[in-house]
């Protein structure tokens, strides 16, 4: 319930995912979807959800209590749809409501003419993850035979909206220059990563996953259940730590470019590979999470019966990386430099975990668990880039929103 999103890229997530339908087969259904949220574009959709965000921002300083709206002043027809049914609601989840489920869908409660925020966060989460849902429930799209399960409907977006029109727009802007090659997976070359880069010696091998934590591993408060959940998301023979082994397999055999090692010039045992794994719920930024995919990861390189370590020159440890991270910094894309970046963070993390060893302080053992986007902040902080530079323009042209 304390899952707070970014608007901002929640925002640009939301155009994105209503641009792509818009632009496809399914343009009548975010027609539909308008229509009952009496807009006629997606943009004031959008942007009317983020003029409600900023109005409660406002009142944060004054004498008008933050959790309250009047309905006089803002958007009636957007908000019908917001609004809980008490009796409806009994009814739905008269065995309990999961995961917080029918107030997330219906976030405001009407008392005479003030409606009452049950949670702003849901509010901000309409801007794209309930939006997700939003748009499947009421824009006619669950008709569809092929979408009549919601996970057939999930893998669409998570195929054609996050990493094709979302993460393969995004990544050029960080990773361009002269004898740099940049390839996405363009589903001809079998088993070929997300993503993969290489600057010389230096590889990046890249695997998306637009994959949702089930509520009912949240809700269990069941180490071992919320264990298995990452497993089962990230941490399988096909899926993040078990693919990129594989990309590695491949590695040891020739380059994923059109080219020999030795037409490339280059000898697999001088390779240093950053694997990459992007995930795209926030809920997986959770403090630990990272930590126990390195030592996954590692343990599976360990024990690889084609003896990767001694394949490359290095093989780094993985890098477990929010999409959102990717989105915030765009302004400053043309200072990233990834190599220094991850490496400062693995070294952060390795330098922490010795001073704990030595003192068994219990505060830097919960600092060493801490998520990649933590020590990257603090990283380019002090590298002068400015974290806090507006985004919008540059996201609204990269995405051609």
């Amino acid at each position: 319930i304390n899952q707070a999103s970014n608007p901002i890229v929640s925002l640009a997530k939301g155009l994105n995912l209503l641009n792509y339908f818009k632009q496809s087969e399914y343009s009548e259904n975010v027609d539909i979807f308008l229509r009952k949220n009496g807009e006629s574009d997606t943009w004031d959709y959008i942007l009317k959800l983020l003029s409600l965000l900023q109005n409660s921002w406002k009142q944060l300083d004054s004498e008008f209590p933050p959790f309250l709206i009047d309905e006089n002043n803002l958007f009636h027809s957007l908000f019908d749809t917001f609004i809980l049914d008490v009796e409806e609601y009994k009814l739905k989840y008269k065995n309990g409501s999961n995961s917080y489920s029918g107030l997330k869908d219906r976030p405001l409660l009407k008392n005479k003419k003030k409606l009452i925020v049950l949670n702003w966060n849901f509010i901000s989460n309409k801007l794209y993850e309930g939006l997700v849902f939003d748009f499947y429930n009421n824009s006619g799209i669950n008709n569809v035979s092929k979408f009549k399960n919601f996970i057939d409907y999930k893998n669409l977006i998570a195929n054609k909206v996050t990493e094709k029109s979302l993460f393969e727009k995004i990544l050029p802007k960080y990773f361009k220059g002269k004898n740099k090659v940049l390839k996405f997976d363009d589903n001809i070359k079998q088993g070929f990563p997300d993503a993969y880069f290489r600057s010389g010696k230096y590889i990046f091998l890249f695997e998306i996953k637009d994959a949702y934590f089930s509520a009912a591993a949240v809700n269990s408060f069941s180490h071992i259940k919320i264990k298995e959940e990452i497993d089962k998301k990230y941490n399988t023979k096909k899926k993040g730590t078990g693919q990129i082994i594989k990309h590695l397999e491949k590695l040891t055999q020739s380059p994923f470019e059109n080219k020999s090692y030795r037409e490339l010039k280059i000898k697999t045992r001088n390779l240093i590979i950053y694997p990459i794994i992007i995930y795209t719920s926030s809920i997986f930024q959770s403090p630990g999470f990272n930590k126990y995919l390195i030592e996954e990861f590692e343990n599976k390189v360990n024990k690889n019966e084609n003896n990767l370590n001694n394949s490359f020159g290095q093989i780094k440890n993985l890098t477990f990386m929010s999409l959102s991270f990717l989105i915030n910094n765009l302004s400053n894309a043309d200072k990233f430099d990834f190599k220094d970046i991850i490496d400062n963070f693995h070294n952060k993390i390795k330098e922490i975990e010795k001073k704990h060893n030595k003192t068994n302080n219990l505060d830097l053992l919960h600092k060493s668990n801490n998520n990649f986007e933590y020590f990257s902040k603090k990283y380019l902080s002090k590298k002068n880039v400015d974290s806090s530079k507006p985004v919008f323009k540059e996201i609204v042209e990269t995405l051609k929103l």
